[in-house]
């Protein structure tokens, strides 16, 4: 199961991206720490609902997905089961490719597009990766750097077979 974790997320817009990708690889949970909007908010159910005929006209999805009030309590949650955080941050100074992801031990770190992961949030990853990008730039957007995260762990973890 591929874990993904969002830090302070408001935009209505960009918990949908979240969503779409959810859905497209069929595998995932979801955490929301943190003041964050709730994917179930008429704003995010109205943007999905735009997007698929086929949700809009079957209902809303069942999502896999937990709230803390707190990146500190989900990290305690993780230590306990021993997976580790990985953080997610433009100034990391290892790659992203770098990981080995092919075991279920981890979670994936987003912060938000404003403010990205505070120096307070930052003690508590085990480790911080970035996405390899041109100097001429030195950020994405939630809605870009999801699905190269979440698609990066599902081909490494074998869940798509390649014709």
């Amino acid at each position: 199961m591929i874990k993904l974790v969002y830090d302070c997320i408001m935009a209505p817009s960009d918990i949908a991206n979240i969503l779409q990708v959810v859905l497209a690889l069929g595998e995932c949970e979801l955490y929301f720490t943190g003041h964050c909007l709730r994917h179930d908010h008429s704003k995010v159910i109205y943007k999905i609902n735009s997007w698929s005929r086929q949700i809009k006209e079957s209902g809303y999805p069942d999502f896999n997905i937990h709230y803390y009030p707190s990146l500190d309590e989900l990290s305690d949650v993780f230590k306990k089961q021993n997976i580790r955080l990985i953080g997610t941050s433009p100034h990391a100074s290892k790659s992203f490719y770098e990981l080995n992801l092919a075991k279920n031990d981890f979670a994936i770190l987003f912060g938000n597009e404003i403010t990205g992961l505070s120096k307070n949030k930052l003690t508590l990853v085990d480790e911080l990766v970035k996405i390899p990008m041109c100097a001429n730039i030195d950020f994405m957007t939630l809605a870009l750097i999801t699905p190269i995260v979440a698609y990066e762990i599902a081909r490494q973890q074998g869940k798509f077979i390649i014709i």
